[in-house]
Order: C-alpha cells, then structure tokens, then sequence
C-alpha cells in the first residue's frame, strides 16, 4: 500500500437513510451541495474533497464494474439516485469524487454513503470503505427521535468494535423537541448504548443539521427564527463542538503537505478503478 495514503484522514457519515447525513455535510461544508430528500437518494459512496482553491467545482464518476471514469455537471450529480439504473451500480461501489474549491476541511475527505436500510444496501460495503487505505472516522447519523432502532445500534456497535477510538455519534433533528426533552435525551441515550453492549460510549452530539444549515445564510433565517432561542443556542454549541472534533482530527492525521487530490487518484488506481481522464 502506497505510504503516503496513511497522511489522508477521512471522516465518513454512516446511518439509515433520512437521518441528514447528506444535510449534515452540507451544514459542516456551508453550501448545498449535496441533494436532500426524503427516500433514498445516494446510491453509493460520495467523496468530496478540496482542489487546492481552483476555483471550480468538478465532479468525477468511477464505475466499479466497468472501471471507466466520466465527467459530468453539478446538476446531474445531485440528482443522480436509485431511480436511475444507468447510474446506479448493482454493487453499490461506484464511486462520485468532488472537488471543490475552498473546502473548509482542506486536507480531509468527507465521505457520504447510501443507507443502511435500503434494499440495494451492499452487506460488504462498510468493509470496503474500511478497508480503503484513509485514517478514517466513522460518524453515526441517528435521528434523534429513533435513537436505539435494532439495526442501527447494531451497526453502531459493528464500527465502534472495529475502531472504538474513531467513531462518534451525530443525534440529528434534536430542533424538533423542547430543551426538557434534548437535556432528557442526553442522559438516556449513554444508556441505551449500553444496553447494546457499547459500554464506552463514543462521543455523541445532539444537533439539527437543519439549524446550522441557515445559521450563516443572511436574509434567509426563516426556521432558525421559528425555533426557540433556548433549543437554538444548545444546538449550535453541540455543533460547534462537533465541527470542532473533526478540525482536530484533521489536524492530527494530515501534514502541511497533504495533497488531497493527487493522493485520491492514486487510491482509485490501487482499487483497480481507471483515473484515465482526470486532470490534477
């Protein structure tokens, strides 16, 4: 494995499909690039990732079974879905690289992933993002109000076992309940870890990626200015710290000199999956 593949930290966002993961990274990233629907709507792994300030968005589409590369344009990526079996892969393993510029995580790759309920979820697909050669944080999105549904804590449990010490929980949608209710939650939820068999929780945050999305969007304020002021002060500080976390990690787990996009061709190339086409 190529040496310089362990200076590229990663954070991947796992969970049922609608619990925010795509919301979330658009909250963490400040813009909306990612597509957010109710069902299900990421077919597969989306990396995204800095292009040193380029300039330009560009997006990149590798399929796993045909291991041909294409270019294609923003509005079609966003859209790209299950529905569309020309794009979907069978295997769940295509792969959508983004390159933006200016990405506040400007040496880390942030990774969006289909659904654990989904009936096209690959079983295997957790253990090939695993096993992809990045320092690598697994993030749990959970709705707040479906904290402790069977398959996901069993999941939860599958990462947390695997790499205790780099996983975290995101409880979204906490927006949604009163401040007696998220207090309530932040001492129940320790506990129904446990009774999973996760007896050192993870770090968990209870946040609203609907929240922190129009938390810097001027003039267009509308739900934060619905909320109450108590629930929205909880939530930004848990995002802070969230946001925070993932600073540190990348700090911890990159160099000055990681070049993101040089490092992501060379990963698909030693995946058997063709970079033929892509500009540096």
């Amino acid at each position: 494995m190529h040496s310089e593949f362990k200076k590229l930290p990663a954070v991947a966002f796992w969970g049922d499909f609608n619990v925010g993961k795509s919301a979330l990274i658009n909250a963490l990233i400040h813009q909306p690039l990612l597509e957010v629907v109710r069902g299900e709507s990421t077919p597969g792994f989306i990396f995204i990732a800095n292009n040193g300030g380029d300039g330009q968005i560009c997006w990149y589409r590798f399929d796993a079974l045909t291991h041909d590369c294409s270019v294609f344009e923003q509005k079609a990526m966003i859209k790209w879905s299950l529905t569309n079996p020309t794009c979907a892969s069978k295997h769940n393993r295509d792969i959508i690289v983004g390159y933006l510029p200016n990405l506040p995580f400007s040496r880390m790759v942030m990774v969006d992933s289909q659904g654990f309920s989904s009936a096209r979820y690959d079983s295997d697909a957790r253990d090939y993002l695993r096993d992809a050669p990045f320092e690598m944080l697994s993030v749990m999105v959970i709705n707040c109000e479906y904290v402790g549904a069977k398959h996901s804590m069993e999941i939860l449990k599958e990462i947390y076992e695997s790499h205790p010490d780099r996983t975290v929980v995101a409880l979204n949608g906490v927006d949604c309940l009163e401040l007696d209710e998220i207090l309530s939650l932040q001492k129940r939820t320790p506990k129904r870890l446990s009774t999973f068999g996760i007896q050192h929780v993870p770090p968990i945050y209870y946040l609203s990626a609907k929240l922190e999305c129009e938390r810097y969007q001027k003039g267009n304020q509308k739900y934060r200015e619905s909320c109450k002021q108590a629930v929205i002060e909880l939530c930004d500080i848990q995002f802070d710290r969230f946001r925070l976390f993932l600073y540190s990690w990348e700090a911890q787990h990159s160099t000055a000199k990681t070049l993101i996009v040089e490092q992501i061709q060379l990963l698909l190339h030693n995946h058997a999956i063709s970079t033929e086409g892509i500009k540096g």
